[in-house]
């Protein structure tokens, strides 16, 4: 790939990945990172959906998702035209020097030398006349309680630790997931943009089914390699084996897999003949991430017809009544489907809403923001939530 300099002071292109990567403290997803490296090249949205076949409208989703997420990191509005701009060797040691001047935690504090060092190798890099970088950092001398530090030092991450003050329910979708996996043989679906908190309903959908006395099993498809999504029988071998696993079961894959059979009837014959036989109480099996097995269409056509099959098969079999599913995924991702073999349009739905200005509110409330609940502060708290449409991994960044 070529590189982007420019007097030697831009970032290459190369490194890009990395430098947006350390800033954000996450990984890009692969539609972020096709974004974001398209978006240096100077490319259209339309040109980027043309070419990624994703829409156009999903395409420039991600982006605006993406810039909003970096303009409140960096305190400066990032788009799609100004990325020249922002990432320059000037711009960024400025940045980090007021950001880690006013850290209170050099534990969390962004390595100047690391970003640095990505961006701009000691070879190429330029240094403005009579400036040179910081050896250390230096803390802010006033120190919040030890009760704050625990919160504020709790970067969003993932989801949102079970245990963790900063969780916000969305009532009444949680009393609805709970009432839902009751049911037998019922199918679940949560689904929501990226970092909206579909992992985190499901970690503790999961819990709750546990002091419900049923089986709990989480399979996130993130874990899959690329090559095992390749071929269904290597995807539904991994379901099956993890599956097997989770429940304390030793893996029988290898001796019931008859290759006579074909895999979906493999995988049905794995589940009724040894895990639903021998559970006796009800499986709640949720597959976080679904929308992974989108990107391979082949396996994605007989996967999940699959899985609709099995929750009809409930309605009129005891043994499959034991199941509850619940899926994961997150929205704008289309695939074409019979509506009859299709999973996506049988059993509850549920799309998880961004937060209300009450949520948020008491999401500044756990942060010990005190100051963003009174006065001049709601207003810049209404405003926040105006921007940000109350996104709630956005709100846990911003605070």
């Amino acid at each position: 790939m070529a590189s982007a300099l420019t007097n030697g002071n831009q970032i290459e292109v190369d490194n890009l990945d990395s430098v947006v990567e350390q800033l954000l403290q996450r990984k890009l997803e692969p539609l972020e990172r096709f974004v974001l490296n398209e978006s240096w090249l100077k490319r259209t949205y339309a040109q980027m959906a043309q070419k990624s076949s994703y829409g156009a409208e999903y395409v420039k989703h991600v982006g605006f998702k993406l810039w909003s997420e970096l303009s409140i990191i960096l305190d400066e509005t990032v788009s799609k035209k100004n990325l020249h701009l922002i990432f320059t060797e000037a711009r960024f040691r400025d940045f980090l020097q007021v950001r880690n001047a006013h850290t209170t935690f050099p534990e969390t504090a962004i390595s100047q030398t690391a970003i640095l060092e990505t961006a701009f190798p000691s070879s190429q890099r330029v240094c403005p006349s009579g400036r040179s970088q910081p050896k250390s950092l230096q803390p802010n001398s006033s120190q919040p309680s030890s009760s704050q530090a625990s919160v504020i030092t709790m970067m969003p991450s993932g989801p949102v630790p079970l245990d963790s003050p900063l969780y916000i329910q969305r009532s009444p979708i949680e009393e609805t997931t709970f009432r839902e996996i009751s049911y037998p043989g019922c199918l679940l679906r949560i689904k929501a943009a990226r970092h909206m908190g579909k992992s985190s309903l499901l970690n503790r959908l999961l819990v709750y089914s546990q002091k419900q006395g049923y089986r709990s099993v989480k399979l996130n498809l993130n874990e899959v390699d690329t090559a095992t999504f390749s071929s269904l029988d290597r995807f539904l071998r991994w379901f099956c084996a993890n599956l097997s696993s989770q429940l304390s079961l030793p893996s029988q894959v290898d001796a019931l897999w008859d290759e006579e059979m074909g895999s979906k009837v493999n995988c049905k014959l794995y589940m009724e003949r040894y895990i639903l036989s021998k559970i006796s109480e009800p499986i709640v099996l949720g597959i976080d991430e679904l929308n992974r097995v989108f990107e391979h269409m082949p396996t994605a056509r007989d996967f999940l017809p699959m899985l609709r099959v099995w929750h009809e098969q409930s309605k009129d079999d005891a043994l499959w009544q034991k199941l509850r599913l619940v899926l994961v995924h997150a929205t704008d991702f289309y695939i074409p489907l019979n509506l009859n073999q299709s999973p996506f349009n049988v059993g509850l739905s549920l799309s998880l809403p961004s937060f209300t200005l009450d949520q948020l509110k008491e999401l500044a409330r756990r942060y010990e923001l005190e100051g963003l609940l009174q006065g001049s502060g709601a207003w810049q708290l209404k405003s926040l939530h105006c921007l940000i449409d109350g996104h709630p991994y956005l709100a846990g960044l911003a605070f």
